[in-house]
């Protein structure tokens, strides 16, 4: 039976973790930057949160919320399984989870596992590949070989070649900046489940970035699962992903990414996101248990017992892509949504450049009959990315035909 107390769910976007806690019976509330309409549908109460300057979560209006929504020392105490947002911020994570049960990773494994010095030095300590990294930035003539990222940043949009930083960036943010060297090769992310002592693999995934910002060439565009991998590489992922889990002592539903080299040989771990992200939604899709619920037993000390047959149907692969606006876009009131997009914004909402309209799934079995002869993996994300361009076009039309 799920745990019967209320939940509380705070994260960039809300709705992919509030829907699995609905699907397995759990009473959750939300609070996300966009409180899409159909989050109305999961969760019993929900608020969008104001941004700072710097594009996260205004601290105090977060906390104020989350009062209001899960007052602390409530009984029974809520529960607080938090999403992205917080990757730089343990303090803000501690904050909130003061008088309340936290399901999930504590303030300090959240800040070490995203240290980018102390996970390179970890990696070096269990001989795990990984880039070079270094927090001042590389001579001019080699800064072709490297990317610059912000510590914390998630989702790719903190993420650019080093080549390109404005003179003085390294001293950006207070050394909120460090340097990666590029690796060749395409990226693959392992979904991670730990109880703090133990963890394994639930599977592997591929992402993709978004093919229409230019200007944000690292921007997440979406993924798939499950990704074919040959049986050797598979086992290597697994195995670094699961002790680096259980070297930082992580517990839940977590990702380790990896960039895979084109041969299927060789890899990298790139870095490791301690909570629940962006592939929620296509296990969710396609697995046989919630991983909402997944994440609550193991977090609370129950690693689940999976079978080891996999987690996905055979032949089957679920994908999901993020449609974001190029130019400044407003829903029409009457817009249609498809049956296979979630995170639909209310109607005349304004949307700016670069930002999320809405999320678009595809199902390997729903591709046309010409696709068959690819992969699941294949079939489901070309249906995935064939759906974001027939949507982002019927957005411009009905954009083109309101009257300004």
């Amino acid at each position: 039976m799920p745990d019967p107390r209320p939940f509380l769910i705070v994260a960039a976007s809300a709705r992919a973790l509030a829907a699995s806690a609905r699907n397995s019976g759990y009473k959750a509330a939300a609070l996300d930057y966009f409180c899409d309409t159909d989050l109305a549908d999961v969760t019993t109460a929900r608020e969008r949160v104001a941004q700072d300057a710097g594009g996260g979560f205004d601290a105090d209006a977060l906390v104020s919320a989350v009062e209001r929504l899960a007052p602390a020392g409530s009984k029974p105490a809520w529960g607080l399984v938090y999403g992205s947002g917080f990757e730089d911020r343990p303090g803000l994570l501690e904050r909130l989870a003061s008088g309340r049960r936290l399901f999930g990773n504590s303030p300090d494994v959240l800040a070490r596992a995203k240290d980018p010095g102390r996970l390179a030095a970890l990696l070096d300590g269990l001989a795990i590949p990984h880039p070079e990294t270094r927090l001042k930035p590389p001579a001019p003539e080699r800064a072709h070989a490297w990317l610059v990222k912000r510590r914390g940043g998630a989702g790719g949009l903190h993420i650019r070649e080093a080549r390109r930083s404005p003179e003085g960036a390294e001293a950006g943010g207070s050394g909120s900046l460090y340097y990666q060297r590029r690796v060749a090769g395409r990226a693959v992310s392992a979904l991670v489940i730990g109880d703090g002592a133990a963890a394994r693999v639930l599977g592997f995934s591929a992402q993709w970035t978004c093919p229409w910002l230019p200007d944000q060439p690292f921007r997440f565009g979406g993924a798939v699962a499950p990704v074919p991998l040959p049986d050797p590489l598979r086992r290597k992922l697994a195995d670094a992903a699961v002790r680096v889990a259980e070297e930082l002592s992580l517990v839940g539903v977590n990702g380790v990414d990896f960039i895979v080299g084109e041969t299927g040989r060789g890899f990298s771990m790139i870095e490791v996101n301690p909570r629940p992200g962006a592939t929620v939604v296509v296990f969710d899709r396609g697995g046989p248990a919630s991983l909402f619920d997944l994440h609550v037993r193991a977090a609370a000390g129950a690693l689940p017992a999976l079978a080891p047959t996999g987690w996905f149907p055979p032949e089957t692969a679920f994908a999901s892509a993020i449609l974001y606006a190029e130019e400044e876009t407003i829903i029409a009131g009457a817009f249609d949504w498809p049956e296979w997009t979630a995170d639909r914004p209310a109607a005349a909402a304004r949307i700016g450049p670069g930002q999320p309209i809405c999320t678009v799934f595809a199902e390997s079995r729903e591709a046309a009959p010409q696709a068959r002869g690819r992969t699941p993996a294949e079939r489901a994300r070309r249906l995935a990315l064939c759906r974001t361009e027939a949507l982002r076009g019927t957005i411009r039309r009905c954009m083109q035909s309101v009257p300004a």
